[in-house]
């Protein structure tokens, strides 16, 4: 442990950051536990993962990605702990830690899915060293517990720990989440916010108890924002945001008490000669390689590449009903969508409809990566009534080709019936041409 401290504080005094390189070298940032159901983990350019069990390591830019019914936690060794559940997606940026001072740097990115996290110390001895990414916005950690559900369409995060001047003997502090229009700081147990593409966090609101279960339980609620929790003033007293009832049952699933027991678990599991070791001059920064999620592609390797593809795929709306997408990619006009991209949909709930997906240039990608929103929200005829739809496109690399495959979310409401209905898709991969063109 003294070697593994030196190690540490050498890396901290550098000033560095560990980069996706040294992943490469295996540099672990934890292990896995409390795995449950089918969770897989992809290293490097492998596209198909291998199963995780517990007690497996997990290294800096290991994509973690979970299926229906299933989840885990990952361990690091300051305490912090990470929960995952069913259909999410995770990576371990950077992980530097010294156990003599609590000093050290944690950034993890969550591309979708629904997650918790409890802090450690390195959150705990300076809040501004830790961080979570999400596609739509960067959550600052204040040395607390926290949560959300993550999707390219909508994210929403939580405050799930007691906020600031609580009476009880947890730890105490806030979320700040951030993104390019504008920030939110959320002090208040149970209160939250809503980031939507292309604007700025919702003020803090309830996110009420059937959200809250949500994150307790570990399966996601979309059904929005549910509004109306009540303070819950023995957890709050004297904080100016007060608290929520209903947070209480998520703090017993993660409490402080979680983070130091898997702090144990941690270092009876890995080599501590080969955690979060420091980084090497020149390195990148988890910071500047962005989300590894998917081998998401990025504005760059789009642009080097040639060719015109499309992508078509039919799934399962919300309510039951059905829909298809079909959009070209044209690597030579460097645009996604235009031509004859559509979105269909069936809904079971109010009539059918499809509508275009508009000509999105490659460097309308969201923050350099290859993530587009079908340009502003489009209004369309389903049978009497009129619809608004959406759709975000995620493009990663597959088999060695840029943008071999594509992720979706579609998003359609009935204005007149106030009804919302989404779809989603994954690893649909593409076809030779355009959509109803010739497929050479």
């Amino acid at each position: 442990m003294r070697h593994f401290a030196i190690i540490l504080s050498i890396s901290l005094l550098t000033g560095l950051s560990v980069s996706s390189a040294q992943a490469q070298e295996g540099v672990q940032a934890g292990v896995s536990a409390a795995v449950r159901g089918v969770v897989q983990l992809a290293r490097g350019e492998t596209v198909v993962g291998r199963q995780i069990d517990s007690g497996d390591p997990i290294y800096l830019q290991d994509e973690i990605r979970s299926g229906a019914d299933s989840g885990m936690q990952i361990l690091l060794l300051d305490e912090t702990v990470f929960t995952i559940g069913p259909n999410s997606e995770m990576t371990i940026d950077e992980f530097v830690y010294d156990p003599a001072t609590g000093a050290g740097q944690v950034a993890a990115t969550v591309a979708k899915g629904v997650f918790r996290f409890v802090t450690g110390q390195v959150a705990q001895n300076d809040p501004d060293n830790m961080a979570i990414k999400t596609p739509l916005g960067t959550i600052g950690i204040r040395g607390t517990i926290g949560g959300g559900t993550v999707s390219l369409a909508r994210t929403e995060i939580v405050l799930l720990g007691p906020g600031v001047n609580n009476n009880t003997p947890e730890r105490s502090g806030a979320i700040v989440v951030t993104n390019g229009q504008g920030a939110v700081t959320i002090e208040r147990t149970g209160y939250g916010t809503v980031l939507l593409p292309e604007s700025p966090p919702t003020p803090p609101a309830p996110s009420g108890s059937a959200f809250l279960q949500g994150l307790r339980s570990g399966t996601p609620v979309d059904t929005g924002r549910q509004n109306g929790g009540t303070d819950d003033t023995t957890n709050e007293t004297n904080d100016p945001q007060g608290g929520q009832n209903g947070a209480s049952g998520v703090l017993s699933n993660a409490s402080s008490a979680t983070g130091q027991s898997g702090s144990v678990a941690f270092q009876n599991s890995v080599s501590t000669d080969n955690i979060g070791r420091g980084p090497r001059q020149g390195d990148v920064g988890a910071n500047e390689v962005g989300s590894a999620i998917g081998s998401i592609n990025s504005i760059a390797q789009l642009n080097g590449s040639t060719g015109l593809f499309h992508f078509s795929d039919t799934g399962n709306l919300s309510d039951g009903g059905s829909y298809s997408i079909a959009v070209d990619i044209d690597f030579s006009a460097r645009t996604i969508g235009g031509g004859n991209s559509e979105v269909s949909v069936s809904p079971a709930g109010f009539g059918s409809g499809s509508f275009s997906i508009l000509s999105n240039d490659f460097s309308s990608g969201r923050d350099g990566q290859a993530v587009f929103d079908s340009q502003n929200n489009i209004n369309f005829n389903c049978g009497a009534n009129t619809c608004n739809g959406a759709v975000v496109m995620k493009f990663r690399s597959l088999n060695g080709e840029v943008a071999g495959a594509m992720e979706h979310e579609v998003t359609v409401t009935d204005t007149t019936l106030n009804q919302t209905v989404t779809g989603s898709g994954t690893d649909t991969t593409r076809s030779n041409g355009s959509v109803g063109g010739n497929n050479n």
